[in-house]
């Protein structure tokens, strides 16, 4: 990995470990949890709905997927290491 692919995780990191971060992440959840497909008008609205969805979900998702990339880096640059 290189210094800046470095630089870009690190900085994810330590946001990650902050408070606000923490306390956006339960919000984010909380209004995942909020969402109802009941009393929706008309397909548009369902649209509507599904693309807020999908967003509060990529939100919330967000470090876990950051992570795995991070770990699949590394597990990536280990393999190479070791059959070098």
């Amino acid at each position: 990995m290189n210094l800046e692919d470095e630089k870009y995780y690190e900085t994810f990191f330590n946001l990650f470990a902050t408070e606000g971060w923490e306390l956006f992440t339960t919000t984010i959840k909380e209004n995942l949890e909020s969402f109802s497909i009941e009393g929706l008008e008309d397909e548009k609205h369902l649209r509507h709905v599904q693309g807020q969805l999908f967003i509060l979900k990529n939100i919330s998702n967000f470090e876990f997927n950051t992570r795995a990339a991070y770990d699949q880096i590394i597990s990536e640059e280990q393999e190479n290491d070791f059959a070098s």
